[in-house]
C-alpha cells in the first residue's frame, strides 16, 4: 500500500508528538533512533487501519494507548498488535514483552514490512499469540526478542475488519 505525502506527514508528526510524550520512558530495541522505531510502528499501525477501513485514532495519554485494532477472526473479536519491519522475512516481539506478559491481551500478530522511506508497506501474515509463543526462537540482535519466519504466518484474508 502506496501513502500520500500528507498521509507520510500526519504519520511523521503523530511519531514526533508520540516521542515527546514518552520522553524518558525508552523501550529501544535498536540501533535506529527513537524516532525511526516509531515511525516503523505508526505505519504499520495506520497501513493496518486503512487496509480494513477502520479510523487511525490520533490520541494518546498517560495511561491508554490506541494503536491496537480490534478486528474479527470466525466472527470473534480479536485484538491485534502490528508490528512494523523493514523485512519481510521474520515477525519479531521483544522478549519483555512475551515473558513480563505485557502484551496488553494481544491475540494476534500482524507482520507489516516497510519501506525505508515511509512511503508505504505492505501486509505480510498473521500468527496467533498463542502459535507464536509455541513456535517462535529466542534471538539477540540489538536486543532479545522472540522471532517467527514469515512462512509460518497466515494470510490476513483471516481477519474481517
Amino acid at each position: 500500500m502506496k501513502l500520500t505525502q500528507a498521509e507520510q506527514k500526519k504519520i511523521e508528526d503523530y511519531a514526533q508528538r508520540f516521542l515527546e510524550h514518552k520522553k524518558g520512558k525508552s523501550l529501544k530495541q535498536s540501533s535506529a533512533s527513537e524516532l525511526e522505531i516509531d515511525l516503523i510502528g505508526f505505519t504499520g499501525e495506520y497501513i493496518v487501519h486503512e487496509y480494513f477501513g477502520k479510523q487511525f485514532n490520533w490520541d494518546f495519554d498517560k495511561k491508554q494507548r490506541f494503536d491496537d485494532i480490534v478486528l474479527l477472526y470466525k466472527d470473534k473479536a480479536v485484538v491485534c498488535d502490528i508490528k512494523g519491519s523493514y523485512s519481510d522475512y521474520e515477525l519479531r516481539v521483544p522478549k519483555w514483552q512475551i515473558d513480563e506478559d505485557k502484551d496488553r491481551g494481544i491475540d494476534i500478530y500482524i507482520l507489516v514490512s516497510i519501506e525505508e522511506d515511509f512511503s508505504g508497506g505492505d501486509i505480510i501474515g498473521i500468527v496467533s499469540k498463542k502459535v507464536f509463543k509455541k513456535q517462535a526462537v529466542l534471538k539477540k540482535y540489538n536486543s532479545e526478542c522472540y522471532c517467527l519466519g514469515s512462512e509460518y504466518l497466515s494470510s490476513i484474508d483471516n481477519l474481517d475488519g
